[in-house]
């Protein structure tokens, strides 16, 4: 739990020089086992794919073959992008948080929730937010 939480204040703005810095300093073995590791709900979707994008850069795939990789493992053909929207559709924030929170803009987000439906072919951001549930407790 307190791994957790230092790695979440971390994640919470991983492009800040301090953040990138910790992680060349941890190193590539570091990192990729942070990122295998079992975290369960101590860490959502979205900080689990940054761990993930960390251990793909210092392990020196390159930033396409880590998405390749990646969206072969989520669910609808849904890129880890439209997974961390829709991790933060499912917590039920608005566009304007998720825009904030992912430092998108608004208009991005709105796409991205419009492919994720069209994707799942469901018809609500309710609808998405049971099935993002139901799929990540499936894994």
């Amino acid at each position: 739990d307190a791994a957790a939480a230092t790695l979440r204040e971390l994640l919470r703005d991983p492009h800040l020089p301090q953040v990138v810095g910790c992680a060349l300093l941890a190193g590539g073995t570091v990192v990729r086992g942070l990122a295998g590791a079992a975290w369960g709900r101590r860490l959502d979707a979205a900080e689990t794919a940054e761990l993930g994008r960390w251990a793909a850069l210092l392990s020196g795939r390159t930033t396409a073959n880590a998405a390749a990789a990646d969206a072969d493992a989520l669910p609808a053909g849904l890129s880890a992008r439209e997974a961390e929207v829709l991790e933060l559709v499912a917590k039920g924030q608005s566009n304007k948080l998720i825009a904030r929170d992912l430092s998108l803009s608004l208009f991005t987000v709105k796409r991205h929730v419009a492919n994720i439906l069209a994707k799942t072919e469901l018809a609500s951001r309710t609808e998405l937010a049971a099935w993002w549930v139901a799929k990540r407790g499936a894994r």
